[in-house]
């Protein structure tokens, strides 16, 4: 699949037709992807995302930082399958 594709597929998951194409679907999205593929990585990604949101009130911050931190522990856990 080229680029313009995935990129496509990507804007539509996070702005949605039906939805009149407002935002914020895109960590719902990241969420059903991870649950299904890492689900501890998941895991570790809830846990960072909970203590920032309960440490700043900045929902829009444990996202990213969450999401940032996604694949250090996706990457072990793939590992570990893979022994």
């Amino acid at each position: 699949m080229d680029g313009s594709r995935r990129c496509r597929r990507r804007l539509g998951h996070a702005f949605p037709i039906f939805l009149k194409f407002q935002g914020g679907k895109a960590v719902a999205s990241f969420v059903g992807v991870a649950l299904a593929l890492a689900p501890l990585a998941l895991l570790a990604v809830v846990i960072v995302f909970v203590l920032v949101v309960a440490r700043t009130r900045f929902i829009s911050l444990g996202s990213i930082l969450g999401a940032a931190l996604f694949p250090s522990p996706s990457g072990c856990s793939i590992t570990r399958r893979g022994r």
